[in-house]
């Protein structure tokens, strides 16, 4: 009885792990496949609460569009990442940065970027 009640708990915590895996393994495709559709961009992709995907796109495509086209296509990358994302039917919200600039001294870093959020059923 007491080797029954180990492998249920291990079973347990094995299926409580594999939730916060997928989505690390998800968004680590997602990137992969942002860097393909967006090449010489540098990309960041976080996962917050498991409810809202934050995507930051460092690269010179992005920080020269004009005012107007750059919400637009930020909604496009939302709508790329979400289509994407293994496990888009869990996020509500997609944030989209493009870092404007970025620059360094000594230790700090300080960014300029410009944000767009969209909520996933604007997106389908």
């Amino acid at each position: 009885m007491k080797r029954h009640l180990a492998l249920v708990a291990a079973l347990t915590v094995a299926v409580a792990a594999c939730t916060p895996m997928e989505k690390s393994v998800g968004a680590a495709k997602l990137r992969h496949d942002l860097e393909a559709e967006y090449p010489q961009t540098t990309i960041d992709v976080a996962l917050v609460n498991g409810h809202q995907l934050e995507l930051t796109l460092n690269g010179q495509a992005f920080r020269s569009l004009p005012v107007g086209r750059d919400e637009t296509k930020a909604k496009d990358v939302a709508r790329f990442a979400f289509e994407h994302y293994s496990s888009g039917a869990t996020i509500d919200t997609i944030e989209i940065s493009f870092v404007r600039k970025r620059t360094h001294i000594l230790i700090y870093t300080k960014t300029t970027s410009t944000s767009w959020s969209f909520a996933t059923s604007d997106l389908q």
